[in-house]
């Protein structure tokens, strides 16, 4: 284990199985497979042009700073509207003004 994780310890996990997810950007990703471990082995793509990426557990692209390419929530149904996640579709988690966000009313 490299030391480059140690600051994703702490995070909450966002991606815990396959499915859709919002990034910090409002950009939806298709997460086909989700890891436990704390690697990069949440693989999934862009919905919009099928770019591949590889996210931490945490939602995380990086371990050092957060990017709009970041995890946030679990996408809502696609009826919903494509902006970034509001506050209504996903909560802030913890305190310190990590940013980080998990999908409403799932728990901890």
């Amino acid at each position: 284990m490299s030391v480059y994780f140690i600051p994703l310890f702490t995070l909450p996990d966002i991606i815990d199985a396959p499915g859709e997810y919002l990034t910090r950007g409002g950009d939806r990703v298709m997460i086909d497979c989700a890891s436990t471990r704390h690697n990069y082995g949440c693989v999934g793509s862009y919905l919009v042009c099928g770019t591949a990426e590889k996210w931490h557990k945490s939602g995380r692209i990086l371990a050092t700073s957060e990017t709009r390419n970041d995890i946030v929530c679990k996408a809502p149904c696609e009826a919903a509207a494509t902006s970034p996640p509001e506050l209504s579709q996903c909560r802030l988690l913890g305190s310190g003004g990590n940013g980080q966000r998990a999908a409403a009313g799932s728990a901890r």
